[in-house]
């Protein structure tokens, strides 16, 4: 009975975090088409679609942005072929439950498995955490899991219709953070022999029982490890030794160094970071737990795992040079995900609940009961460190958090007393979640402008396609999903790479003329342009290239409903989309092609 109960909150906790994801389901599903939140995701499903379309393939060259030099990607192939599998998946079942093709989604089941891949590695996500906590026999497996369930900043990481490496790192190391967390299990005086083998620690191999202490007595938070202390005297030492988890030292070490390695696969940057950190507290808390002969297989399944992703990614890394690092450096300030996380506001309250604000009190206080608690807190340290510079890390703040939860609850002592504390510090998730499901009237019409200029956009660049399409200008936050419709090169780009790219529209947007701008889209080999609201496009393109904005500029020209001074490009058609007020969003313009304009690609 106990088993089914449990498995019937797995479930229950997996539905939540599924439908938690999929909460923004009217801004993904528009019309009977899908959208993407963000820029950077379709770049990733052009990828994928190029994957799907070419089996086999590693994308390492991007020639949809940064027209015509395209950029070295530092995007990996994992995330690709998840979303193409997914694909798969899906055309077999449409393939069997819709062979008349009734329903709108069965051709486009790569968008489809690009919306679902987020919430599905949240489910992953899920049922490792769970059972990570029945593995250590934690009495608080629950809050950490409706934590993960409900906590926006792990929800916005691995939503419907985010496409994001993001989503496939937090599930990384989620499991890299807790096998490391299972394999630092505190261990009684007895386990502190020194030149104690890790084998001989395991109750199975040595015959005798060791009583886990990773709780304080009589907190009800503890494990449920009725076992006796082995009767050998220890010698004591002055750092804390360490024994692993019920799996054994050789399971949690081979699914930390396959965790670990698939994360740095995925990216070179926050894993790599927590990676650092997580070493150092080994070699300071017990280096030969870390170099034990136990561990040995997984630090060998982390090479090989290394090796076959630079076998088959090569070497990305590129420094870019002085000028696109000065720009670099007021674009950023136009990246949500890169702003700085201001201490004071209550967004860190809800993410991860008032808690947080007790959280460094209570592991100081349970260091002396169990010695995990300093080296969790040094994590978290580091990773809220991290979140007040970019904001970004606050996905991996929140999955660090939840799973130190099980360390620092204890201190409260009596299990009904750390429940309530724990529901009553969700207040302001709650509070989040009731903004999310309940916008207020300025905020569903904001959502609804979004999504009428999402549907204009489309359907606007549709007539770009084939063979009357060519290098387009767009808004950097607008190519990559023109790129991705159109199947057409853009100039700019929404990543850090394609920055050139971003540096020549925003100088073609504000040239004084077309004649100015006739050099660049010359040498950008640009066919068509497309016109956004000057009030958007111009101040961007101003800060990003530290100049005052005009006040008349090619931007303020492309923008009029018409133009026909036989000037150097000439209007294709006016956007036939708008809101109910009857605002034109968009509209094309064409670059006449000829000896003295840009050159036909």
């Amino acid at each position: 009975m106990k088993r089914t109960l449990r498995l019937a909150a797995l479930v229950a906790f997996c539905v939540l975090t599924f439908a938690a994801r999929c909460h923004n389901l009217r801004d993904v599903f528009v019309e009977g088409r899908i959208y993407f939140l963000d820029a950077d995701c379709y770049s990733r499903m052009t990828r994928a679609r190029m994957v799907a379309e070419h089996p086999g393939m590693i994308v390492r060259h991007h020639d949809f942005e940064n027209f015509p030099q395209g950029v070295n990607a530092h995007t990996t192939a994992p995330l690709d072929y998840l979303i193409v599998a997914g694909k798969k998946v899906l055309d077999a079942g449409f393939a069997v439950f819709d062979s008349g093709k009734a329903s709108v989604l069965h051709d486009q089941t790569l968008d489809l498995a690009g919306a679902l891949v987020g919430p599905l590695l949240g489910v992953v996500g899920m049922v490792f955490l769970v059972l990570w906590a029945w593995a250590l026999r934690l009495r608080y497996w629950a809050m950490p899991a409706l934590l993960y369930a409900v906590s926006p900043i792990l929800v916005h990481g691995m939503a419907l219709g985010r496409p994001d490496h993001q989503a496939l790192l937090i599930v990384l190391l989620i499991v890299a953070l807790g096998a490391e967390f299972a394999l630092a299990r505190k261990t009684d005086d007895a386990d502190e022999a020194e030149g104690a083998s890790p084998l001989s620690r395991h109750p199975e191999r040595s015959g005798a029982q060791s009583k886990d202490l990773s709780h304080p007595a009589g907190g009800g938070g503890g494990e449920s490890d009725d076992a006796t202390p082995t009767a050998s005297a220890p010698e004591k030492l002055e750092g804390p030794r360490l024994r692993s988890a019920p799996l054994g030292m050789t399971g949690w070490g081979t699914i930390s160094g396959v965790a670990w390695a698939l994360s740095l696969w995925v990216s070179l940057y926050e894993p790599l970071i927590l990676l650092g950190t997580v070493l150092v507290l080994w070699l300071a808390c017990d280096r030969r737990a870390l170099f034990a002969p136990a561990r040995r297989p997984g630090w060998i399944a982390f090479a090989a795992i290394l090796a076959l992703a630079f076998l088959l990614e090569g070497w990305r890394i590129e420094m870019p040079d002085a000028a696109m690092r000065e720009y670099f450096s007021r674009w950023q300030g136009q990246i949500g995900e890169l702003a700085h996380l201001d201490p004071f506001s209550p967004q860190l309250w809800s993410w991860l609940g008032w808690t947080a604000a007790a959280a460094p009190v209570l592991l100081f206080l349970t260091r002396k009961t169990d010695r995990r608690a300093l080296p969790v807190l040094a994590v978290l340290a580091v990773a809220f460190a991290l979140t007040l510079w970019q904001l970004r890390w606050g996905y991996f703040l929140a999955a660090a958090f939840v799973l130190a939860l099980p360390v620092f609850l204890p201190a409260l002592r009596r299990p009904w007393l750390a429940r309530t504390v724990f529901a009553l510090a969700l207040w302001p998730v709650a509070q989040d979640w009731d903004g999310l499901l309940f916008p207020a009237e300025a905020r569903q019409q904001q959502l609804a402008v979004k999504r009428a200029e999402a549907d204009a956009l489309r359907s606007v660049v549709s007539t770009k396609t084939g063979t009357q399409g060519g290098a387009f200008v767009a808004p950097w936050w607008l190519s990559p999903s023109i790129a991705y419709w159109t199947r057409q090169p853009g100039v700019a780009g929404s990543s850090h790479e394609s920055l050139p790219g971003i540096v020549a529209a925003a100088r073609i947007y504000l040239a004084r003329d077309t004649d100015a701008a006739l050099p660049l889209l010359r040498e950008r080999r640009v066919t068509w342009i497309l016109a956004d609201a000057a009030e958007r496009v111009i101040p961007n393109a101003a800060k990003l290239l530290g100049v005052p904005a005009p006040e008349y500029c090619l931007a303020t020209e492309l923008a009029r409903p018409f133009h026909e001074d036989g000037g150097s490009v000439e209007i294709v058609r006016e956007a036939a989309s708008a809101d109910p007020s009857g605002r034109v969003y968009y509209q094309i313009w064409q670059v006449r092609a000829g000896a003295d304009t840009v050159p036909t690609p």
